[in-house]
């Protein structure tokens, strides 16, 4: 190979470093002579000397540190907000009645103390209007129905046990009443709740209308902050007149998960001590507490997305006398959250009424429960139904429908009876 083709192929190696070493020589010369000058900081003058400041007085912004958070975001401080304590002087009852129910709840915590369903009776003798609060239970365990349940139990105890004071009393007539015959006050429509012992503050808003379903909103705030708040059914539910199964025995807890109903009988229940604090399953559209034929439901309010609710589900115990012997009775509860923002809920509590809890949003139908017979009893439950709208007497419906069931029948039985004859003869 001759020197000059070695010299040119060389030449590329020696272009592209003359290249990169231009560049570099151009970059270098534009920052000193073409690229803009940093402003000119004019000098600042001496503070003026003055009298010491409190540290109240000093701003951030002199003492270097961040300053203070506004707003919003005022409410995410570490430091805690003072809350005026706030309640009633003296306990009170408050009486809700319509067509339907008789409500008694008290001002000592909010809570219910009795609900009363007057379309129906229970199975004492003589009977009496069905009380699905069970008040003995309540008060052995401490724990009534719409009791607040907070992550720290002192923190609970003490909202339940508050006097609460009315807010809103000017709106609290649903309807025109008679004048009670006791010294208890008849009202409806809206109530509102607040109690306060200027650390710790709860709300409760309830709307009371002519159906089965109550509107309830609950709100904890603790030192200014949300906290998670659930709305519970405590101290047993149900018909407690019931012998034969006893009530225990039919009353569950339960939700729903992805349009799935899952019923926990106190068997399947644990202690409210292997709940940690804080605990709570999400993802639910529904919880509640039922037995055979009534139930209780907490469910998000009209255009919630599904599976919003949280809820814990747990058994407490009361003791009984059961022939002659003491024993302890397990009492199955439920309590139902949305997180640290405040609680909204649709409660229904009244009869397992297939129209009426299939007309809910989300449908709550699937609590009736038909056994593993359903493709059979399902068909035969609405055709009655429909049978009832002729013949308003429950024992006469079911007798006519035995009777078409039977016509309908014959003549199966009819062809049944003769291929037995065949065969024998």
């Amino acid at each position: 190979m001759s020197l000059p083709q070695q010299k040119d192929k060389l030449t590329p190696e020696l272009r592209i470093l003359g290249a990169s070493l231009l560049s570099m020589v151009v970059i270098l010369l534009w920052v000193k002579f073409f690229a803009p000058k940093p402003p000119i900081v004019p000098p600042q003058p001496k503070p003026a000397i003055t009298a010491p400041q409190s540290p109240s007085s000093v701003s951030p912004a002199e003492t270097g540190q961040p300053s203070a958070p506004t707003s919003a975001t005022a409410r995410t401080s570490t430091s805690p907000r003072t809350i005026p304590a706030q309640g009633a002087d003296a306990e009170f009852p408050i009486i809700i009645q319509n067509d339907l129910y008789r409500v008694e709840l008290t001002n000592r915590g909010g809570v219910v103390k009795s609900w009363q369903l007057l379309k129906y009776m229970d199975d004492n003798k003589p009977q009496r209007v069905l009380d699905l609060v069970h008040p003995e239970a309540a008060q052995q365990t401490g724990g009534w129905p719409f009791a607040v349940v907070l992550d720290n139990p002192e923190l609970e105890k003490a909202a339940n046990n508050g006097l609460y004071e009315e807010t809103m009393p000017e709106s609290l007539h649903l309807q025109p009443m008679q004048s009670p015959t006791s010294p208890d006050r008849l009202v409806g429509g809206d109530l509102s709740l607040f109690w306060s012992n200027g650390h710790l503050a709860i709300s409760k808003h309830f709307h009371f209308d002519h159906s089965y379903v109550v509107r309830v909103d609950a709100t904890a705030m603790l030192d200014g902050k949300p906290i998670t708040a659930g709305l519970a059914w405590l101290g047993g539910f149900g018909d407690l007149t019931v012998t034969n199964p006893a009530p225990v025995e039919t009353v569950t807890t339960y939700y729903s998960e992805n349009g799935k109903i899952v019923n926990f009988a106190h068997k399947k229940l644990e202690g409210l001590d292997k709940w940690a604090p804080g605990v709570w399953q999400g993802g639910k559209d529904f919880a509640g507490v039922e037995d055979r034929y009534f139930t209780a439901a907490f469910v998000p309010v009209n255009g919630a997305a599904p599976g919003t609710l949280q809820t814990r589900y747990w058994k407490d115990f009361h003791p009984v006398q059961a022939n002659g012997v003491d024993s302890a009775e397990p009492v199955p509860e439920v309590a139902t959250a949305s997180g640290p923002q405040a609680l909204a809920l649709r409660v229904y509590v009244g009869p397992k009424d297939y129209d009426d809890l299939k007309r809910m949003t989300p449908p709550l139908h699937g609590l009736v429960n038909f056994g593993w017979m359903e493709f059979i009893a399902d068909p035969l439950f609405h055709a009655l139904k429909w049978m009832h709208k002729f013949i308003p007497n429950w024992g006469w419906a079911i007798v006519a429908l035995t009777l078409i069931i039977n016509m309908l029948l014959f003549p199966l039985r009819i062809s049944s009876y003769k291929t037995c004859l065949l065969y024998t003869s």
